[in-house]
């Protein structure tokens, strides 16, 4: 699977890193598999690092997607943030869609271009070198795997 995650709870974040073709389906089950981790807490938020791949996400995607939204109770959990790290227009435009057509829930999804933007979102300035190192860290552990 081309889909890693590490998570910070230091700093609040889950990164998941994406490498070369990925599917909806392998993000998403990365994206599972990390919210059944022990380090996992509430609250956190989830940069998706996509500047080393291209997203296979289809019109059947959204529509998932959007449903699983959709059907989450009323009164639950607040969503937390999900950062989409990408230079594709095209993957800008589709969390702008899947922002845009999901009724129910406020879907904190963002597309950005830079892991430097997607820590100014988290609020992490002042932790900009501590972030910079766990995302290098979670990179290089990937490459010595």
């Amino acid at each position: 699977m081309p889909v890693y995650y590490n998570i910070s709870p230091d700093l609040k974040i889950v990164y998941i890193i994406c490498l070369g073709l990925v599917t909806a389906r392998e993000l998403f089950e990365a994206v599972d598999l990390s919210s059944l981790d022990f380090r996992r807490e509430t609250g956190m938020g989830t940069v998706i690092d996509m500047m080393a791949s291209e997203l296979d996400f289809d019109l059947p995607d959204m529509y998932r997607s959007i449903s699983y939204l959709n059907e989450l109770p009323d009164g639950g959990p607040e969503l937390e943030r999900q950062l989409l790290v990408t230079p594709s227009k095209s993957l800008h435009l589709l969390a702008d869609a899947i922002h845009l057509l999901s009724t129910k829930n406020n879907l904190k999804l963002k597309a950005v271009s830079t892991l430097q933007d997607a820590m100014f979102s988290l609020r992490l300035s002042e932790q900009q070198q501590e972030a910079l190192r766990f995302f290098e860290e979670s990179k290089n552990s990937i490459r010595h795997a």
